[in-house]
């Protein structure tokens, strides 16, 4: 790199002295600073390649997530006060105070060294702090990064010329997160480490590089020739890399789940269980309706002309509870996506159509709602049926047009006759084959007693359509499956509608 003119005439001799005693001063009295440099966000037509550090990706947000450093290291000198790490225990949670530092560096010495001045972004290695006996058993010691956050003239900086000679730095430590995933893609060793991929530069064996974010070993020198060419390349392991050394990402995942796990043991479904409870069953005449016989004078002897009036609630006996949509009293109840031909009074039958589920109860004319199945998991995932699932964060389509359904009980052993819509079942595969043509159009929805089944791929199975469900295939359960003609795309994600696009 060209020396940079860093001394102006017009500042005079006085400041080019005072200058280099405060250099030097850092020379000796400082600490080795690793300067990571931030040269800009990655450039979307080569994921190699970067824009100017200036060039903002995202103007709506005013942020820069997918950012390119410089494979070179950079070092200067810096002086910075060491302070205790603290928790702050005085409200709920746990949080960390004193984590930011304020480090002092050397203006014209930084300048000339990373060829600009330093900037919101770069990254700070300091090597002092390296972690030597952590307790993971590692060969490695455990560094510590900081990112500059934001950078001033320092006030003690300024001499007596009233030129400045000193930036300060306001640092915080980096995060396994997005915008830093540059780095933590590193190798955990970087003695070996040859940069990004070039294909103008020849490597030799043993030597480390990075294309499209892998990790390789050269195993034989080669020019030109870029990877995963399994003759020169080897990609490395990726708990070799930096983010297997120092971030906490998996653990903090680990903990989530344990949480949430804890959670929906806890309270599996959202709403009160009130299944057992009793409610009361009326009559017209709006009295209990439990017991009848066919004759007043009968004995009890002759209990056999007893007859149990098994008359199901026109209502739920609580409300303002978020309903489960089962019928009350443990009563029998169908589901599907139509009403079956012939009905009770008292029947219940849930349809799985809707969207949340819906209760109705035939009242001997019509099919009347009873209640709605809302009460569904609380944990908001893409194959779970949630409220937020199917509202906020939905991704999945809706399928149009019923074509044909079959209902069966799962059985390993059984053969299904030709006349029925299934034509076979893997309980291990999870896979379903039908009759049905294959049309990549056509969409399927899939029951597990009145639970919904998620699919997670309709096939092409010898000119018949399958799918495969998410969930086992548990026998002695009934399970349903229907093919739509059409699927639309459902209401889009609001994430999906806020996530922030690049801008260049």
């Amino acid at each position: 790199m060209p020396r940079l003119s860093l001394y102006r005439p017009e500042k005079g001799n006085d400041y080019k002295f005072i200058d280099k005693q405060i250099y030097e001063m850092f020379q000796i009295g400082g600490t080795d600073v690793l300067i990571h440099k931030y040269i800009g966000p990655i450039d979307p037509s080569d994921p190699n390649k970067a824009t100017s550090p200036t060039t903002i990706q995202d103007v709506l947000f005013l942020e820069n997530r997918d950012r390119k450093y410089d494979s070179t290291v950079y070092v200067i000198r810096g002086v910075y006060n060491v302070q205790d790490i603290d928790f702050n225990l005085s409200q709920f949670g746990l949080f960390l105070q004193n984590d930011t530092i304020f480090m002092t560096v050397h203006i014209n010495n930084s300048v000339e060294t990373l060829g600009r001045k330093i900037m919101s972004g770069d990254v700070l290695e300091l090597p002092h702090l390296k972690d030597d006996f952590a307790a993971n058993n590692f060969s490695v010691s455990l560094k510590r990064f900081y990112v500059v956050e934001d950078i001033n003239r320092a006030a003690e900086g300024f001499s007596v010329t009233w030129y400045p000679h000193l930036y300060r730095l306001k640092c915080k430590p980096i995060v396994d997160s997005q915008e830093f995933k540059d780095i933590f893609d590193l190798p955990q060793n970087t003695d070996s480490f040859a940069g990004d991929y070039d294909s103008s530069k020849t490597y030799y064996p043993g030597q480390v590089i990075k294309a499209s974010g892998v990790l390789y070993t050269v195993t034989a020198q080669c020019t030109g020739i870029e990877p995963p060419n399994t003759d020169y390349f080897s990609p490395q392991d990726p708990s070799t890399s930096l983010r297997a050394l120092v971030s906490t990402y998996n653990i903090n995942l680990a903990i989530n789940n344990s949480i949430i796990a804890e959670a929906e043991s806890d309270s599996p479904k959202s709403g009160y269980n009130t299944q057992n409870f009793y409610t009361l069953q009326l009559d017209e005449n709006n009295n209990s309706a439990l017991l009848t016989v066919d004759n007043l004078d009968i004995s009890i002897d002759d209990a056999d002309t007893t007859d149990m009036q098994n008359l199901s609630p026109e209502r739920t006996a609580y409300p303002n509870t978020i309903t489960q949509g089962i019928p009350p009293n443990g009563l029998p109840y169908g589901f599907g996506i139509q009403f079956p031909e012939s009905s009770a009074i008292g029947d219940f039958f849930l349809r799985t159509d809707y969207l949340p589920n819906r209760l109705f109860r035939f009242d001997g004319r019509r099919w009347i709602t009873f209640e709605e199945k809302l009460g569904m998991n609380m944990t908001n995932t893409d194959d779970r049926e949630t409220q937020k699932t199917s509202f906020i964060n939905n991704t999945d389509t809706s399928n149009l047009k019923p074509l044909i359904t079959d209902t069966f009980k799962i059985d390993r052993n059984r053969v299904f006759s030709i006349n029925e819509p299934t034509l076979s079942i893997d309980i291990l595969s999870k896979k379903v084959i039908t009759r049905t043509d294959y049309n990549p159009n056509y969409g399927v929805n899939a029951y597990l007693d009145e639970d919904k089944m998620p699919i997670v791929s309709i096939i092409n199975e010898g000119g018949k359509l399958a799918f495969i469900t998410r969930y086992d295939l548990v026998e002695g359960h009934m399970f349903s499956w229907t093919i739509y003609q059409e699927k639309v795309n459902q209401r889009v994600s609001l994430s999906k509608v806020l996530r922030p696009r690049a801008d260049f």
